[in-house]
């Protein structure tokens, strides 16, 4: 089961894996939030948006619906306020989720510093403030994620993590050393912590250690009981994370720009930053002119988006009937899911290194959400990187953009497939259910 929450503006999508008993047509999950009161693996990819109260409506709404506050897994696709900003009220510590695993995308800190800088850029524009909780990502994201309490925090490196990172980048998340990060220059960053709750053993899921799939870091999940019955499929579910980094050329001329408002010596930004005072100095007097140097420097780019694939392990050994919305049967059992967050698809070589990077995967994907909210910034209407039968934008803005983007639902609609766009009112939430069964 899983649902498009209908935060407006924003990102926030719920996916859950629930065990049918033997009388399945009475056991189904119920509407909306409530389709995940008994599932027994949870996952979340992103949790935002903007203005902040539609996100907090869904939270609250979720969290009603677990009363085990049990989240095993948090995907924060990137650093973009209204990606993140319903973080700490769905992790509260009062009453908020247990989690277990977070994973977002290794960002260095001078790309972070972009993320405030864009966040400034936007509140001189439209209002608004930036919250403690966004500065604190920027400059400290293991120390403010930890504080939540996971098991582990999961940094995926650009690239699938493949090869040497390029010049000029600092090589800690948060700016100062941290002996808890295993460092590993050819692959992800893991910070293992204490367990967010005890080891169950009568929990029917378990996640399975970290393994590679077409370059990418790809979190597995286990059906434990299914292995008793059945040993050749005891691998059910996958979650396959994959990012795209941002231009390295707009984040150099971001760098000189910093370098040359602070009057510093030219290639100084790595050791100036990892001063907490420089870096206080920059959220406190100099916001506006970071603000300009991003738009200077990025223009309409994005950053750093982590990508996820939700489905499977081998569509090939099941049979699925998808629920909601009824669709014909496949020859393919195609259900897989696709968040996108802002990730950028328009340049021929964006789109094929995407298609590299989740191969086949492409193919078994029923949903596929637009990038950015449906941007035409982001995605090429005459060149779409899926056949998905659905396709999402969570889009509500209080603004003027574009977004959706009228010709990408065009595209969509001449494909014969169907567009949903998720916007704040909660009857515009996109719920999807299938039922899975291995083949006899």
């Amino acid at each position: 089961v899983r649902r498009q929450m209908p935060v407006g503006q924003g990102g926030f999508h719920v996916g859950g894996l629930r065990f049918l008993s033997a009388h399945p047509w009475n056991d189904l999950p119920g509407h909306r939030a409530a389709r995940f009161t008994n599932a027994e693996m949870l996952y979340v990819y992103d949790c935002g948006s903007e203005p902040k109260k539609y996100v907090y409506r869904e939270i609250d709404n979720l969290l009603d619906s677990r009363p085990d506050r049990r989240l095993d897994i948090l995907v924060l696709s990137h650093f973009d306020r209204d990606h993140i900003c319903g973080t700490p009220r769905l992790l509260r510590a009062s009453d908020g989720f247990s989690v277990d695993t977070i994973i977002l995308p290794f960002v260095d800190m001078d790309e972070r510093i972009v993320a405030l800088a864009k966040a400034t850029a936007s509140t001189e524009k439209f209002g608004g403030q930036i919250d403690n909780f966004f500065v604190n990502m920027v400059f400290e994201p293991t120390a403010t994620l930890a504080a939540f309490g996971p098991r582990r925090i999961i940094f995926v490196r650009g690239d699938g993590g493949e090869g040497e990172r390029g010049p000029g980048t600092t090589p800690d998340p948060d700016g100062d050393f941290d002996p808890k990060a295993a460092r590993d220059r050819d692959g992800p960053v893991r910070v293992d912590l204490q367990p967010a709750y005890p080891e169950d053993p009568q929990r029917p899921l378990e996640l399975a250690s970290i393994g590679f799939e077409n370059g990418s870091e790809v979190l597995e999940v286990r059906h434990a009981a299914a292995v008793i019955h059945d040993p050749t499929w005891s691998l059910l579910w996958k979650l396959v994370p994959w990012v795209r980094p941002a231009d390295p050329a707009a984040i150099a001329a971001f760098r000189a720009g910093v370098e040359t408002i602070f009057n510093w010596k030219r290639g100084t930004f790595d050791s100036r930053i990892t001063d907490a005072d420089v870096r206080k100095k920059m959220v406190t007097t100099k916001r506006t002119k970071l603000a300009q140097l991003y738009r200077i420097a990025f223009g309409d780019k994005n950053l750093t988006s982590l990508c996820l694939y939700s489905g499977l392990v081998t569509p090939a050994d099941f049979d699925a009937m998808a629920l909601e919305p009824m669709m014909e049967a496949h020859d393919l059992t195609r259900i897989g899911w696709l968040g996108t967050g802002d990730t950028h698809l328009i340049e021929p070589g964006e789109r094929a290194a995407f298609g590299k990077g989740y191969g086949a995967d492409v193919d078994y994907t029923s949903t596929f959400v637009f990038p950015h909210h449906g941007s035409i910034n982001n995605s090429d209407p005459d060149h779409l990187v899926s056949d998905a039968d659905h396709w999402v934008a969570a889009a509500d803005p209080i603004h003027d953009w574009e977004h959706p983007h009228w010709s990408l639902e065009a595209a969509v609609r001449t494909m014969g497939r169907t567009f949903h766009r998720v916007r704040s009112p909660e009857a515009t939430g996109f719920d999807e259910t299938f039922l899975v069964s291995p083949k006899v």
